[in-house]
């Protein structure tokens, strides 16, 4: 579904969970890679780490009608502990799958309470009133980022200066937690 010339996006996760009441600027943050990054100028296998920190983060308070943050990572490593400088742009966000697992009546005992869930959610994203998740998309310099986290915008950099913005809506603060999915595009700096 990319476009030709397009660097492909790969599935990451939130390895930390990160709050606007508690998580400040200048914080570690980054992410795990769930598949390989595979293009002519830039291999990075399932496992690597994403790290980066916290440009920015906004609490939800008198001043700031939302809470937010502005995440930048710059560097992929390695199993080895090697590192490579890289680029990287979010294009969306997604609920772990643990928060999918526990919208499903448990105690049904199926082993797929968890294919459920997520049936389920893709149902409710397309619900134009959103009722279980809220799909939201953005557009910035022309790349579409999307969020199925309810209340939770993803915004794409607008710059180099960070992999994307992240905004709470309806006066509450932002909580991300461990494991949420992060689509990420991944190009050498």
């Amino acid at each position: 579904a990319h476009t030709p010339g397009a660097a492909p996006g790969v599935w990451a996760k939130l390895d930390q969970t990160l709050d606007t009441t508690f998580t400040k600027a200048g914080d570690k943050v980054s992410v795990v890679l769930q598949s390989d990054v595979s293009d002519e100028k830039l291999k990075l296998p399932k496992g690597t780490k994403l790290t980066g920190t916290v440009v920015k983060s906004v609490k939800q308070d008198k001043e700031h009608a939302n809470a937010g943050l502005v995440l930048q990572f710059d560097t992929a490593v390695l199993k080895d502990k090697t590192t490579v400088p890289v680029q990287v742009v979010m294009t969306s966000l997604a609920p772990s799958p643990s928060d999918q697992v526990e919208k499903v009546e448990l105690g049904s005992g199926q082993v797929t309470d968890a294919s459920m869930a997520a049936t389920r959610i893709a149902h409710e994203m397309d619900d134009p009133n959103g009722h279980a998740s809220a799909d939201s998309s953005t557009k910035v310099n022309g790349i579409k980022a999307t969020s199925s986290i309810n209340g939770v915008t993803l915004f794409a950099p607008a710059n180099d200066q960070s992999s994307g913005v992240i905004v709470a809506k309806g006066g509450q603060q932002l909580e991300l937690h461990k494991w949420t999915r992060i689509d990420v595009v991944v190009t050498p700096r």
